[in-house]
C-alpha cells in the first residue's frame, strides 16, 4: 500500500517542532556535559539522542524538497539564518 507523503504545511509545522526540540536537546546536552563525565554512558547517550534528531530533520528536509519542489524553503526544518550583524 502506497503511503501518503506529508503536505508542504506538515513539513512546516513538524520542522518548528523538530527544531525547537533540537534547540532544547543542545541546552540539556551542554548541562549535562557540566555534571557528567564526557565519555560516560550519560554523555554517550546524550550525544546519539542529538545525533539522531540531526540525522531526522536532515533526511525529513531532503522529503520535504523531493516531495514539494515548487514550495520548498529550507527553513522549514532548520529556521530562518540569522541576519548579517546578529551574531
Amino acid at each position: 500500500m502506497k503511503k501518503t507523503p506529508l503536505t508542504a504545511e506538515e513539513h512546516v509545522a513538524l520542522g518548528k517542532t523538530l527544531k525547537t526540540t533540537g534547540d532544547a536537546v543542545r541546552a540539556a546536552f551542554v548541562r549535562l556535559g557540566r555534571a557528567y563525565p564526557c565519555n560516560g554512558k550519560v554523555m554517550r547517550m546524550a550525544g546519539r539522542v542529538d545525533k539522531d534528531l540531526r540525522e531526522l530533520r536532515n533526511r525529513l528536509d531532503d522529503a520535504a524538497c523531493q516531495e514539494h519542489p515548487g514550495k520548498f524553503d529550507a527553513h522549514w526544518y532548520y529556521g530562518p539564518s540569522p541576519s548579517p550583524g546578529s551574531t
